[in-house]
Parts: C-alpha cells; sequence; structure tokens
C-alpha cells in the first residue's frame, strides 16, 4: 500500500520511499554549477529554476543553486546517485591525502610528477631504497646509485638541509667536512 500526499495543485504523488533526513543530508553534497552547461525551468516548478544533467537523473534546483527535493523532481534514484557522488569525493580526498604522505614519505615533490615521465618517477619512487638506509657519503663518492628523490629525503632527514640539486648537495658535504672534495664524484 503506498500513501498519497495531496499538494495544493491538484497533482497526486507518492511519499517519497527515502528518508528526509538522508536528503537534507545529501542537500550539501551537490549545489548549481554556473559554470557547467544548466537549463533554466520556465515556469518555475516545486520551486525549480535550474536544471542540470542528463535525462532521467538531472538535478533540478532553485534561484540560489540549491538542490530541489520536491517528489515530482526528486527520487530514489537521485539520493543513489547523491550517495556515490558523495563517496565518491571521499574517495578522492582520501587518495589525495595518501597521495601527500606518499610524496612525504620518499621524497618525491609537486615538480618531480610533472611531464610525462611522472608514471615512471612514481614507479622508481615505489621500488626506491628507504632513504633512512640511504649512505649518502657513498653516494657523493660515486659508489652508490640512487633515486635522486630519494636522496633528497635521505638529505633532508639526515642533515636537515633542503637541497634541490646534486651540486648544492655535493657542496654542504664539503663546506660541512663530511667527505674531502678530492673524493667527491661529479
Amino acid at each position: 500500500m503506498t500513501d498519497v500526499v495531496q499538494y495544493a495543485d491538484p497533482v497526486e504523488i507518492e511519499k517519497p520511499a527515502f528518508d528526509i533526513q538522508d536528503v537534507e543530508e545529501l542537500k550539501k553534497v551537490i549545489k548549481l554549477d554556473k559554470d557547467k552547461l544548466h537549463g533554466t525551468v520556465n515556469p518555475p516548478i516545486f520551486g525549480a529554476h535550474f536544471v542540470q544533467g542528463e535525462p532521467p537523473h538531472e538535478f533540478y534546483f532553485d534561484h540560489n543553486g540549491e538542490l530541489i527535493t520536491h517528489p515530482n523532481v526528486f527520487s530514489p534514484e537521485h539520493v543513489e546517485k547523491l550517495k556515490k557522488i558523495h563517496l565518491r569525493r571521499q574517495a578522492d580526498k582520501a587518495a589525495n591525502e595518501a597521495r601527500k604522505k606518499f610524496m612525504a614519505q620518499s621524497g618525491m615533490t609537486e615538480e618531480d610528477l610533472a611531464g610525462e615521465d611522472a608514471l615512471s618517477t612514481v614507479m622508481q619512487a615505489v621500488t626506491a631504497e628507504d632513504p633512512t638506509k640511504i649512505d649518502l657519503i657513498a653516494w657523493a663518492k660515486g659508489e652508490k646509485n640512487y633515486v635522486f628523490f630519494s636522496v633528497r629525503k635521505a638529505f633532508m632527514d639526515q642533515f636537515s638541509y633542503a637541497a634541490t640539486d646534486k651540486s648544492s648537495m655535493l657542496d654542504w658535504l664539503i663546506e660541512n667536512d663530511k667527505i674531502r672534495e678530492e673524493d667527491v664524484k661529479r
């Protein structure tokens, strides 16, 4: 048996089959994006002035860009779509946080990820030596090879010096009597 709700206009509609509490929370998920393709509703119906999205799951918005949840223009399918959008945003946020953490742990910077070889750079970082186990003196002598951003991270961790290139790292090691200049391999 379905409940029927009578509105001021003579249209009868079924009572929504979803919890209105969820809807109020989900309304925060989406607003009208005026930078994207959208239409206007003339004359406005159920408080809706704008429409955005692909039928049959388009969303209706009021004159302030707030989501309209009137049952004639909002269904359980809309609720599910909003839940998916919300979950996707949460996943994107978690992925960005994991990316920042990984970059900090591996010593990578945004510049390391610029350009066409970003994927190979990330693959190097995944397989790179643990920065705490890098022998910077052996590296300076040319006896050991490491991925550069791992060396940069190790330099920061071991000496609290934020160098951006090999030359400045080698100069710092010489100036601070960590290695003799004749032992350095440039």
